[in-house]
């Protein structure tokens, strides 16, 4: 299989005066996939491998932000229009041999605002909310040709997200940080087992959670370091016309991880100018 790529990242600020800027960036991606399987699945009509068929997906992400800063950058806000589109240009067929042309396309806008809160120079509370779209990954959409089948009918994800976050410092003491979340997504991408021994990512229609994310970093020695995270986040169905399956926890989705660690750097092991870190 090989696999080709374009990405142009384009950013533009402009600063209107000292508390006030424009930001405009933007993201073109382009990807393409062709391959070979003289040992796959036949096309009926044609009789090509269904590998050796060119896809081709090209999506651009835009975004316009305002950023204003009031009471001596005590309070900062910023306020984003966001515009996606997306095409793809792909054939495809079924293990049976039946042949599928996909020529897709689509837009949407979305909207995101933000407010930051700095209470010290070390602390701040940050709130934000948005309307969000997001384009599936080129891994997403072609996979591995291999265990994972291909899914160029794939829809992006449209998200409401709320989210209210805290972070506090004390230089060379410690740090703290958590977000909590609720968020309520349409044709959320999963990737789930589909006809027995294979997986494809699918849109899964309504989904709906909240969830709590905490992160902590203490300077045990002036050497040492702790560190850990957590994340517990509760994603459940909604609205699936089955009362079986109605407000069950979404698969394939972890609602509890962490982590611990520790973090050690040593100077002057055999010079003045030599660092061990591990």
């Amino acid at each position: 299989i090989r696999f080709s790529y374009f990405t142009s990242r384009t950013n533009i600020s402009y600063r209107l005066n000292d508390a006030n800027k424009l930001e405009l960036n933007a993201v073109v991606s382009s990807m393409g996939r062709v391959g070979s399987d003289p040992f796959g699945a036949k096309l009926k009509t044609s009789g090509r491998d269904i590998l050796s068929l060119p896809a081709h997906y090209t999506k651009l992400v835009t975004a316009l932000g305002w950023e204003s800063r009031f009471a001596g950058d005590q309070l900062v806000n910023n306020l984003i229009v966001k515009y996606f589109h997306y095409r793809v240009d792909a054939t495809d067929g079924t293990y049976a041999g039946e042949e599928f042309d996909y020529n897709t396309s689509g837009s949407r806008w979305g909207l995101a605002e933000a407010i930051k809160l700095n209470i010290s120079p070390a602390s701040f509370f940050r709130l934000s909310a948005e309307a969000a779209t997001r384009l599936p990954e080129q891994s997403e959409i072609f996979v591995d040709g291999n265990f994972q089948l291909s899914n160029f009918a794939l829809k992006p994800e449209r998200s409401l997200n709320f989210n209210l976050g805290f972070r506090t410092e004390k230089p060379g003491r410690y740090a703290i940080e958590t977000n909590a979340f609720y968020r309520i997504t349409k044709d959320l991408i999963l990737n789930v087992p589909t006809n027995l021994i294979f997986l494809q990512n699918q849109n899964v229609q309504n989904v709906k959670g909240i969830g709590l994310e905490a992160e902590a970093t203490v300077n045990v020695l002036h050497w040492l370091k702790a560190n850990g995270n957590f994340t517990y986040q509760d994603f459940r169905l909604f609205n699936t016309g089955y009362a079986t399956t109605n407000g069950a926890r979404l698969r394939n989705r972890p609602y509890f991880f962490a982590n611990l660690g520790l973090n050690a750097s040593l100077g002057h092991i055999l010079s003045h100018k030599d660092k061990l870190s591990g």
